[in-house]
């Protein structure tokens, strides 16, 4: 009798095993599935006179001039380019400033900016750093701003190029964060110098 409740035990143990083995490959087509639907694709775009380059999701347009005067009413503030989702809650943007500032400059850039979001109470500040992205320094500020309509992730870039501020942001409605937010980080990290 013994022996019987131990065949059948063991029976159940291993209809258990491969049970939870099965659940386990399903479970792990559907994730690989999900990664594989959720991937962006993208393509290298020269901008700001084709002295920058960066990889851009393939579905995103450039907005045109005047668009981005409307958007940007102040021409200090303003964008010399943005490119938008087709739902336009997800854009990247370039401005290349006239303010003078060298690589070397980076550090003192890094702590005026991370003073001035922190010290916003509009914006929850997120996070500061110097990072080298395809041998360039770059400071990288993370932040979330209150837009009219809602609030806005923010991940901004800032370097120097031909030694003046340099900058583009990756921006998305916290609607789309959770969807954008790695894709974010992934395109500015193709940025590069020409």
């Amino acid at each position: 009798m013994k022996l019987f409740y131990f065949v059948i035990l063991t029976c159940v143990c291993f209809s258990c095993i491969k049970s939870r083995k099965e659940n386990n490959k399903g479970t792990d087509k559907q994730e690989k599935r999900n990664n594989q639907k959720n991937a962006v694709q993208m393509c290298p775009e020269k901008v700001l006179s084709s002295k920058v380059e960066i990889f851009v999701p393939i579905d995103f347009v450039k907005i045109d001039t005047k668009e981005v005067a409307r958007t940007f009413p102040d021409p200090k503030r303003r964008p010399d380019i943005i490119f938008k989702n087709t739902e336009g809650s997800v854009n990247i943007s370039f401005q290349h400033t006239l303010k003078r500032a060298s690589i070397s400059e980076m550090p003192g850039i890094l702590e005026q900016l991370t003073s001035r979001y922190r010290s916003n109470p509009a914006i929850e500040f997120i996070d500061s750093h110097i990072e080298s992205i395809n041998g360039k320094e770059y400071v990288i500020l993370e932040f979330i701003s209150q837009s009219k309509i809602n609030k806005i992730y923010n991940l901004m870039l800032v370097t120097s190029l031909e030694d003046t501020v340099m900058m583009s942001a990756f921006t998305c409605g916290m609607s789309v964060i959770n969807e954008w937010k790695g894709t974010g980080n992934r395109i500015i990290r193709t940025i590069r110098i020409l």
